[in-house]
């Protein structure tokens, strides 16, 4: 090899590294087998079938990460597994280039989460039609639909009634004892 052929080797691999490494960033991208509404309700922490009432857009002008985390809010049709209160607010990518949802505001589907500390996570691979769990065989659950502010409000109001009754029986009690009289 002559020193000429030396040099143009060297300069095609360094600059091929270059390549490499200064475009190297994260990628992402999103790939999902065909979803199987059995395998996904046996290996999922909840089920429902839902129409998505709100989900941010990405924001524009703005650097961000189409695998930033974004709350979409459904509300629930039917539920099919878990412990769910409709409307729920289920956490996925922003963007479905990296398994976001896909969906717009109005669509209806079924879908399957996961819990993960204290919220739901879910996506595009958790995604199937609405008919997906509706003509399944699997059976509907019950979930609560906003009945648990009511509860609460009706806890804290009887426990508010007992603590003024035993307030009153506790100063009936009190007045009705023998006092000294100062004369």
């Amino acid at each position: 090899m002559t020193h000429r052929s030396l040099a143009r080797f060297l300069i095609i691999a360094a600059v091929a590294s270059a390549t490499v490494f200064v475009g190297s960033g994260t990628a992402l991208a999103c790939s999902c087998l065909a979803p199987n509404a059995e395998a996904l309700l046996a290996s999922s922490d909840g089920a429902f079938v839902g129409t998505l009432l709100e989900r941010p857009q990405p924001p524009v002008g703005v650097e961000f990460s189409s695998g930033d985390p974004a709350p979409s809010v459904f509300q629930i049709e039917e539920s099919y597994k878990g412990e769910l209160r409709s409307p729920i607010t289920v956490i996925s990518a922003i963007s479905g280039a990296t398994c976001g949802f896909e969906l717009s505001e109005g669509d209806t589907a079924s879908i399957f989460v996961n819990r993960s500390g204290d919220h739901w996570e879910g996506g595009l691979c958790s995604t199937m039609g609405p008919e997906a769990l509706a003509e399944s065989s699997f059976e509907p659950e019950s979930f609560e639909s906003g009945a648990q502010d009511d509860s609460a409000l009706a806890r804290w109001v009887f426990l508010s009634v007992v603590a003024l009754g035993l307030g009153v029986v506790g100063w009936n009690r009190w007045a009705r004892t023998d006092k000294p009289i100062d004369d």
